[in-house]
Order: C-alpha cells, then structure tokens, then sequence
C-alpha cells in the first residue's frame, strides 16, 4: 500500500479548534498556523512539543504576527486576516505566507434572504492587502521568536501572467491562492491551490525572501485538476498534497516532484518528463472526517523506504499520521 494512515494525533491547548491550516516540524517541537484570526490574539502561530503519543501546546508558545503599528484605534486586537496557509523551516528561520487571495462572500441560505444572496454572487471579488503577507522569523534555540521580517509577493503577482489575469478572481473560483509552502537551501517554493490553468497545470513559484523578494523562477505541473493544499521537502525533491481547488469532488492525492518544470514540448525528452512528477496514492481520510480538508502535512522521519508525515485538517483540531512509500 503506497499511503498507509496511522493514528490520529491530539494537539492539547490548541486555541484554535477546527481551522488549523499549516504545519511544520523543528526539532522536537511543532508549528500550528490558523488560516483566521482570533478576537484574542490576531494572526499568530501556536508552538507544540511531544508529549506522550500526542502534542501539547508551549506556554507561552503563542507567536503573534501582526504589526503593532496595524492595530485598531479603538484598541480591539482583531485585525484583518493574514490567512495564513503554509509553513516551512530551514535551519533556525521559520516562514509563513498568507494566501495573497481575492474574496467573495458566500450564499448563507440560513441568515440571509435570496436578493442578500444574490447580490453576494453578483459582487465583485475583492482583494485583500493583509494576506498579501510573508514572513521570516527568526528563532531561538527553544521556538520562541527572536525577530520577524515582513515581505510581500503582491508586486510580483500584479504584474505577471497568469497571475495578473487572476487577482481579482475569489480562491474559490480559481483565482489566486497560495496553501503551500516549502524551503529548500534558502529558496521558498510557494504551491497555489489556483489558478489551475487549461491542460490542468498549477503553478510553483520559487524566490528568495528579500524585500522584495528576489530571483524568481515559475514551474508547472500537472495535479490531475486538483491545487497545491501543501508541500515539503524530501530527498531528491518535494511531496506535494494536492487536492480541490473549490467545492470539486476530488480525493486528496500525494505526488513526489523532482522540482522541474513539467510543461511538455517538441524539445523535451519525454522520459525526462515522465520524472518530474509521480502520483504516489490518494490520502485515506480518518473514518470521521469527511468534511475535513487535508490543508498541511510535514515530515517526521525520511529512510530509503518510507517517509512519516503529519497531516492536519481544517474542520478538526485533531492531526494524523501517515507511512507513505518512497517512489
């Protein structure tokens, strides 16, 4: 079996019950990112450590991202979202990145009457400049943050194809939408969840963090109609989680890219093409998840046969484990 699923974890004092969107892994600790923000504590990342077969949040593990400088005269601590979707660490930084979406708000056939509702669907999408975020932390030995940087890829997103086509579209409706993020000797690869363009083809985007960031290069590949939900380094590549970009019934499917460009053409030696990317198997949901979304995965361990992850899902506080056989 190529994915097999193994228990299911428990994040102990997670203040964020049923959104949690990203994760990574350092050292003995844990990463937990909420794609909302909190009336209590804005945008932040919670810090975990093992504890038994479960983790635990840190005391004082909370790391809180927005600018002093950003809050509300009025003194409230609620603060735009940066929807924070993805997380990676390299070394002693840890990075985090907000969608940079568009959005458009939903039918509520509950709350509001059909005319509210279909103004909802006849309005334009609007961006939103708090999640046009990427930020560099620098920590300390115990996880704790030493310092954060700010960057940004709405400049870069503006002005080029085919994103400038798609930054006024809602995520859900393919627009613009960035779930995945991995680092690999100082690059940052960014996954988008949309656009998914014709021929199926999604795109990675790699920088370098720098105000603003710098030396950018864009691949394609193709996740079969479904987005980047996440992706993280292995060996010899990456593991990429792919699943729906909107309310499409599509599994969640793990792939293993070699980090090249998969865009065919009369040029390309199609043996070197069928290796840039290898769907390894569709991710088998806990029993009671079936309005879970797979949104973050990291790894644990790495040998010449498996890797050990950790996936975790918006609609639950709970995590999972997985063996997945290397391909």
């Amino acid at each position: 079996m190529a994915i097999q699923k193994g228990r299911d974890i428990s994040f102990n004092g997670a203040e964020e019950q049923r959104n949690i969107s990203a994760i990574a892994s350092w050292k003995h600790l844990v990463f937990l990112g909420s794609d909302e923000a909190t009336q209590s504590h804005g945008n932040y990342i919670q810090l975990f450590e093992k504890s038994g077969d479960d983790f635990t949040a840190v005391a004082q593990g909370l790391i809180k991202l927005d600018d002093q400088e950003a809050r509300r005269d009025d003194g409230q601590e609620t603060l735009p979202e940066i929807d924070l979707e993805g997380l990676a660490v390299e070394g002693s930084s840890l990075y985090a990145i907000g969608s940079h979406s568009a959005k458009r708000k939903s039918v509520d056939a509950t709350d509001k009457t059909r005319e509210k509702n279909r103004k909802r669907l006849m309005s334009a999408a609007e961006k939103q400049p708090s999640r046009d975020s990427i930020l560099k932390i620098e920590l300390n030995d115990d996880g704790t943050p030493k310092s954060i940087a700010r960057t940004s890829l709405a400049a870069y997103l503006d002005k080029t194809e085919p994103f400038k086509s798609h930054r006024f579209v809602a995520s859900k409706e393919n627009g613009v939408d960035i779930e995945g993020l991995a680092v690999k000797d100082e690059y940052l690869y960014v996954g988008f969840r949309g656009p998914v363009l014709r021929g199926n083809y999604v795109p990675i985007l790699r920088f370098k963090f720098d105000k603003p960031p710098i030396d950018e290069d864009l691949f394609f590949v193709n996740l079969e109609g479904r987005g980047v939900r996440d992706l993280i380094v292995v060996k010899n590549g990456f593991l990429v989680l792919a699943g729906p970009v909107g309310d499409a019934s599509l599994s969640y499917r793990i792939y293993f890219w070699n980090g090249k460009d998969q865009v065919p053409g009369k040029d390309v030696d199609r043996g070197d093409l069928d290796s840039v990317l290898k769907p390894v198997g569709d991710l088998p949901l806990p029993e009671d998840g079936g309005q879970w979304k797979a949104e973050g995965v990291t790894l644990l361990t790495e040998t010449e046969q498996a890797w050990e992850l950790i996936v975790v899902f918006d609609g639950s506080s709970r995590g999972s484990f997985y063996t997945v056989d290397v391909v």
